[in-house]
C-alpha cells in the first residue's frame, strides 16, 4: 500500500468515527458535514475531498460498522475450533464484545435500521448481515442438534430465539447504557442454550465454570475501589436515596439544639427527618426527655415550631389527648367511650437521647453506637472552646438547596478546592490538615499573618487572637468537624457554626444554620462575630454555585465515578462508611432490579 494510500484510508476512518460520534450525539437526520468535520478537526472541503456527499460518507459509515462486526465474529469464532458448541459460545462472546458492542455503535445501528425502507443501499447491506447471521447461527445448532442426538428440537426456532435474546440486549444497552451488564447478558445466552442443549452447556461441564466465572469477573469490574469517589447513581437515584433514609438517616444521630434553648419545664423544641418528627421537652423534674412528635390516638403531629414552650402538658390539636412532660398519657376527653384502655401502653414512644458538650442530639431508630464513642477523639479538645457554656447567637437559618446531601457533606470534608473555588478562604489559611477516623473527621486551618486585601478578612485577622481561654494553637485557626453522616461543626476562636445538612430528596436537601458562642457584651467579640459570619456566608454561596455544576454533571451518562487525592482524606472516609453502611454503594452502575435486594445480597457476602 502506498503512502497516499495509507493516508487516505486513515482520513476516511477518521471521519467515519468523527461521524459516528455525531449520530449518537444529534442524531440521524441532524447530522451535517460541517458537524463531522467539526469532531474530526478538519475543514469541510477535506471531507468533500474523500467523500463527494453526505450520503457516500452515511453508506461507508454502515459499511465500516458492518466489517467492523464481522471481523470481530471472525477473529472470535475461529480459535474456537470444529465444535458448534464452542463456536455458538464464541459467537456470544463476539455479539458483545466491547469493540462493537458499545452505546455509541447501538445508537448509529438502530440509527440506520430505522432508516432502512427508504433506503435501499441501507436495506440490501442490512438484510444481507442479518441473513448471513441466522443462517450461521443455524447451522451449528442443527449440527448441535445432529451430534447430540436431540428429537423435536427446531433449528429455527432455536435460532430465532437466540439472534431475539441478542437483540433484546443490544436494545438494552441502547436505551439503559448504564444499567447494561455485559456479563449477566452473555450468561442468560448461554443459560437459555442450556435449557435445550444440557449435555454441551450442562452446568457440571466447563461452561458452567465459564459462567461462574464471567459473572465473578464482571462483579468484580463494576466494583468501585477506594481511590474512586461514591459513584454518580447514588446521587441521583430515588430508590437508593430512600435506602439511605432507612439505612442511615434513621439510625444516625441528628442535632436539634443547645440545651440553653430548653431550661425551663415544657420548654421543647423540634426536628424533622424525612417523614420522621421528634420533640424534646424539659421535664417538671429538670430532665431532657425526647418523643416522636406523634399523638398515640390517630397519629396526629403534636408540636409545631422549631421551638416553643408548652404550659402544663404536650396537647394534641385534633381530639385533645394530652401527656405530661414524662411521656405519659395524662388527659383523654371522653375517656369511658374508651373501653378498657391500658393508659400506660399509650404514653409517647420515646426516641435515643444523648447530650455532647451542651448540645442535644436524637436517634430515630434505637441501638448502635453511642455519640460520646464517636466524638471521644476529639472530646478533650473540643471541651476547651466550653461549649457547654455556650448560647445561640442568633435565629436557626434555614436554606433549601436542589442538590443532593452527599455533595454538600462531600465538599465539607475537603480542602483540596479552597484554591480555586474559594479565594477568600484561600487568603486566610489556603490548605486544611485533614484527618479521619471512623464516622467522624477534623480539617485545621491556621490563618496567615499575612493581611488580606480583602476588608472582612483583613479586619478579622487584626481582631485575633480571642480567647484567653484557648490553647495558643487554637487562638488563630479554624477548625471543621464532621460527624457522619450529616453534620459539620466549624469551630472559631469566636464562635462554633453548625452545619447540619437534611436530605429532602436525591435532588434536594434542607442546609439548618446555626452559630453559638460564650455569652457576652465584648464589642471586639461581636465584631469578630460579624466578620466571620460574613465571609461563611460568601463561602456558602460559592459552595451551592460550584456543587450545582457537580449535581448537572453527575447526571451525564460519561460520568461514572471520580478519582480521589491522597490529600482528600475526609471524602475517602467517608465515602467507605457510606459503602460499609449500604454496600449496594461500591456498583460502579445501578444493578438491574431491586437495589434492597441487592444490597441484602452484597451485606451477606
Amino acid at each position: 500500500m502506498t503512502k497516499t494510500s495509507v493516508v487516505k484510508e486513515a482520513r476516511q476512518r477518521q471521519l467515519i468515527e468523527a461521524t459516528i460520534t455525531v449520530i449518537c450525539r444529534n442524531g440521524y437526520s441532524n447530522t451535517t458535514l460541517a458537524q463531522v468535520a467539526g469532531d474530526a478537526g478538519l475543514s469541510p472541503g477535506i471531507v468533500n475531498f474523500y467523500f463527494k456527499s453526505k450520503e457516500q460518507l452515511l453508506v461507508a459509515t454502515l459499511e465500516y460498522l458492518a466489517d467492523e462486526y464481522e471481523r470481530v465474529r471472525n477473529d472470535t469464532m475461529v480459535p474456537a475450533g470444529k465444535s458448534p458448541a464452542a463456536a455458538l459460545t464464541a459467537m456470544i462472546e463476539a455479539d458483545f464484545h466491547p469493540e462493537v458492542c458499545t452505546h455509541e455503535k447501538m445508537v448509529v445501528w438502530y440509527a440506520f435500521s430505522a432508516e432502512m425502507q427508504a433506503q435501499s443501499s441501507y436495506y440490501d447491506l442490512l438484510s444481507k448481515l442479518e441473513a448471513r447471521y441466522f443462517d450461521q447461527t443455524q447451522d451449528l445448532v442443527e449440527r448441535l442438534i445432529a451430534e447430540g442426538g436431540y428429537r423435536g428440537v427446531d433449528s429455527t426456532v432455536v435460532a430465532t430465539g437466540l439472534n431475539a435474546m441478542v437483540d433484546g440486549f443490544w436494545y438494552d444497552l441502547l436505551v439503559d447504557p448504564v444499567g447494561f451488564d455485559r456479563g449477566r447478558a452473555k450468561q442468560a445466552c448461554r443459560l437459555f442454550l442450556r435449557g435445550i442443549f444440557p449435555t454441551e452447556f450442562g452446568a457440571a461441564g466447563e461452561d458452567a465454570e465459564q459462567d461462574r466465572r464471567a459473572v465473578s469477573e464482571d462483579a468484580a469490574s463494576s466494583l468501585t475501589v477506594a481511590d474512586e469517589t461514591l459513584p454518580a447513581w447514588t446521587y441521583t437515584d430515588p430508590e437508593f436515596f430512600e435506602l439511605e433514609r432507612r439505612a442511615v438517616f434513621e439510625r444516625a444521630w441528628q442535632p436539634v439544639c443547645h440545651e440553653s434553648e430548653i431550661r425551663q419545664p415544657g420548654d421543647f423544641a423540634t426536628f424533622d427527618l424525612l417523614g420522621n418528627s421528634a420533640f424534646l421537652v424539659r421535664g417538671d423534674d429538670g430532665t431532657l426527655r425526647a418523643f416522636h412528635n406523634v399523638c398515640r390516638h390517630r397519629g396526629a403531629r403534636l408540636l409545631d415550631g422549631a421551638s416553643g414552650r408548652c404550659a402544663r402538658a404536650v396537647e394534641c390539636p385534633y381530639h385533645g389527648w394530652s401527656y405530661d412532660f414524662q411521656g405519659r398519657l395524662k388527659a383523654v376527653p371522653a375517656d369511658r367511650s374508651f373501653t378498657d384502655m391500658d393508659w400506660e401502653a399509650h404514653g409517647l414512644r420515646p426516641i435515643d437521647l444523648e447530650i455532647f458538650q451542651g448540645f442535644v442530639f436524637v436517634r430515630f431508630v434505637p441501638g448502635g453506637v453511642t455519640l460520646a464513642e464517636t466524638l471521644a477523639p476529639y472530646a478533650e479538645e473540643l471541651s476547651v472552646y466550653r461549649p457547654a457554656e455556650m448560647v445561640p447567637l442568633g435565629p436557626l437559618t434555614t436554606i433549601e438547596v436542589p442538590l443532593n446531601w452527599k455533595l454538600l457533606i462531600g465538599n465539607y470534608l475537603e480542602g483540596y478546592e479552597v484554591a480555586a473555588a474559594h479565594p477568600g478562604l484561600a487568603r486566610l489559611f489556603g490548605r486544611y490538615q485533614v484527618e479521619a477516623s471512623d464516622g467522624v473527621a477534623r480539617a485545621i486551618g491556621t490563618l496567615s499573618q499575612q493581611p488580606s486585601p480583602n476588608w472582612s478578612e483583613r479586619h478579622y485577622q487584626r481582631l485575633l487572637p480571642l480567647g484567653d481561654h484557648l490553647p495558643a494553637a487554637r487562638r488563630r485557626s479554624w477548625c471543621y468537624y464532621s460527624l457522619f453522616p450529616n453534620l459539620g461543626v466549624g469551630v472559631h476562636p469566636d464562635m462554633i457554626s453548625f452545619f447540619h445538612v437534611v436530605p429532602i430528596a436525591s435532588d434536594a436537601c434542607l442546609v439548618r444554620l446555626r452559630d453559638y458562642g460564650l455569652p457576652g457584651e465584648d464589642r471586639t467579640l461581636r465584631a469578630a462575630r460579624y466578620l466571620n459570619a460574613r465571609i461563611n456566608r460568601q463561602v456558602l454561596d460559592e459552595d451551592v454555585a460550584i456543587l450545582d455544576r457537580v449535581q448537572r454533571g453527575l447526571s451525564s451518562r460519561s460520568f461514572e465515578t471520580g478519582l480521589l487525592a491522597d490529600s482528600e482524606i475526609g471524602l475517602r472516609r467517608f465515602s467507605d462508611w457510606l459503602r460499609a453502611a449500604l454496600p449496594v454503594a461500591r456498583l460502579r452502575r445501578p444493578p438491574a432490579g431491586s437495589l434492597e435486594l441487592h444490597n441484602a445480597d452484597l451485606t451477606r457476602a
